[in-house]
């Protein structure tokens, strides 16, 4: 068993206690949400957690512990737009556990359409592969090869400049962010969040999750959730950036 999926459980505990201590919120989100509420608590499938949090909480995290933290206006060689919890960010190819973290964007649906335009789509693409060094799955090589391309043409969008186009105060709704922008990544889109959650213990872990969790799974998934587990993985994180395919 590698280390990622050994040490998940415990740097999820030391980001939860990092927020208790700064009075951050914080949610689960995405895959550790779904197996968290499914009816089999299904997150040891998982080899790393998901968070969401607010964009200033982020950025207060940043600031009070900015080596635990990886973004891509911290990192020469990290251009990706996920951010991530890690133990060190010195080491980004080194075989250490991570937490992904997405933020939550105040918008509306104006400034989502500025967002889910196409240079924007390819500038996010470019940035998740371009990071990668390598992979034993063809398709992901062959992203590589393609981000190295266009890289000659757009730079990689940076989670600032997605806070700019997105966060407005007269906003109608909350984004989640992603690694890549996607058409479809409206159905992270919720109309309401009222900063609420409610508590939640898995693997003797007390984790928050937020009050809107249920339609938004939903959303996301399009599935009844509590009827389902989190699917089995199909890749493997060998660090924080790569992954290899998992051949059955």
């Amino acid at each position: 068993m590698n280390k990622l999926l050994l040490n998940k459980d415990r740097i999820l505990l030391e980001f939860i206690e990092i927020c208790k201590n700064l009075n951050l919120f914080y949610s689960l989100d995405k895959l550790s949400l779904y197996g968290a509420m499914s009816k089999e608590h299904s997150w040891n499938n998982l080899d790393h957690h998901e968070i969401m949090m607010k964009y200033q909480d982020y950025e207060i995290l940043k600031n009070a512990y900015p080596n635990r933290v990886l973004d891509n206006t911290l990192h020469s060689l990290y251009h990706d737009l996920q951010i991530k919890f890690v133990d060190d960010n010195k080491n980004i190819f080194e075989n250490q556990p991570f937490l992904n973290i997405n933020l939550i964007y105040p918008t509306n649906i104006a400034n989502i359409k500025k967002y889910l335009k196409h240079c924007n789509q390819a500038r996010s693409f470019i940035g998740h592969y371009l990071t990668m060094t390598n992979s034993n799955d063809w398709k992901t090589k062959n992203n590589i090869i393609k981000s190295h391309f266009l890289s000659i043409f757009y730079k990689p969008i940076t989670y600032k400049e997605v806070a700019n186009l997105l966060i407005k105060n007269d906003h109608q709704g909350f984004l989640i962010s992603s690694p890549i922008i996607k058409k479809d990544s409206l159905k992270y889109w919720l109309p309401n969040i009222k900063f609420e959650t409610k508590k939640v213990i898995i693997n003797n872990i007390e984790v928050d999750v937020l009050v809107e969790f249920d339609q938004y799974l939903k959303n996301v998934y399009e599935v009844e959730y509590f009827e389902h587990s989190v699917p089995q993985r199909k890749i493997e994180y060998i660090n924080p950036i790569e992954y290899k395919k998992i051949f059955s």
